[in-house]
């Protein structure tokens, strides 16, 4: 009984660590330090007081929803990349930037991207 037990289980969890072959998009809720974007290496304030809801898609594309409180909602399209080694997510906006924007802080803990099945943490610097 112990054995069978054991290989269930084990073949539960090989189950549940199986990449997802069309991962989708993954959604980002909250508000972002919005002191903490680097353009062109040189630290911007790009306003205070608003709510972002960022979405990722798998192809590295992907929208945010800005909501302030005295004004309409609006949306804008990005692209995105994960650079492992620095652990850091650029975003370009194209209508509005002309070089990646560098996260270094967020409002909130961890971020999870899912790109292609492959799992991505962006920690708070």
């Amino acid at each position: 009984m112990k054995k069978l037990l054991f290989v269930l289980l084990s073949a539960f969890i090989i189950m549940s660590c199986k990449k997802d072959d069309n991962p989708g998009e993954i959604t980002f809720i909250g508000e972002w330090n919005t002191t903490s974007l680097l353009i062109d290496d040189e630290e911007r304030i790009v306003g205070t007081g608003e709510g972002l809801i960022y979405t990722f898609a798998a192809d590295s594309t992907g929208t945010v929803l800005y909501t302030y409180p005295d004004d309409n909602p609006y949306t804008e399209e990005f692209t995105w990349t994960f650079e492992e080694d620095s652990n850091t997510l650029l975003l370009t906006q194209s209508d509005v930037f002309v070089s990646p924007m560098k996260i270094i802080s967020l409002s909130e803990q961890d971020m999870i991207l899912d790109n292609n099945g492959n799992i991505y943490t962006m920690r708070r610097n």
